[in-house]
């Protein structure tokens, strides 16, 4: 078997990610930006050219227009990576960012991060900045419990595939504390 990998569409997902498996919070793994509600992978992809031992898939549910397309893309994917690896499925409620204010209790992301925005554009590149999660680690103001609020509200999303008739997924979305390597 391989390593354990982790497939998310965005850059704010992968410097998260990398800075909790630094600090030795979640699972180590290799990172492939991948939006699996939106493409469909080939037998070509580098993703699926060796096993894992576990896939972390990490969707957003931030497009209003999520629709039928998406959802066959989704179980698609999901049929491909289980031939590789024990799927695992983590939803975040709307995008990275929301999750984030759910995370430090719907605080302004400009007070978490001391930091001014003028528009979502400027959040977003403020959010791929390498060391931005490595701060809030090392000042403690990030924690484990904080940490389990990630993608921890899943019941939409499951909801949503039920009545997409593709309830057979549903059994691969789980909660963060899956990936966590502690409590």
């Amino acid at each position: 078997m391989g390593t354990n990998l982790y497939i998310a569409e965005g850059e704010t997902e992968k410097n998260f990610i990398t800075q909790l498996k630094q600090k030795q919070i979640v699972l180590p793994g290799q990172f492939k930006k991948y939006n699996l509600m939106r493409k469909k992978l080939k037998e070509t992809d580098d993703i699926l050219t060796k096993k894992r031992d576990k896939i972390f898939g990490i969707v957003d549910t931030d497009c209003d227009n999520i629709n039928c397309a998406c959802f066959k893309n989704f179980e698609y994917n999901i049929k491909k990576l289980k031939k590789i690896g024990k799927i695992f499925i983590l939803v975040q409620d709307k995008e990275f960012e929301d999750e984030l204010k759910r995370i430090f209790n719907d605080s302004k992301l400009s007070q978490i991060f001391n930091a001014k925005y003028s528009n979502k554009s400027d959040i977003k590149k403020h959010l791929c900045k390498p060391d931005i999660y490595e701060n809030l680690l090392l000042r403690n103001q990030l924690t484990s419990d904080m940490l389990n609020k990630y993608c921890s509200h899943s019941c939409h999303f499951i909801n949503t595939l039920k009545t997409n008739n593709i309830t057979s997924l549903s059994k691969h979305v789980k909660d963060f504390k899956i990936i966590a390597t502690r409590k």
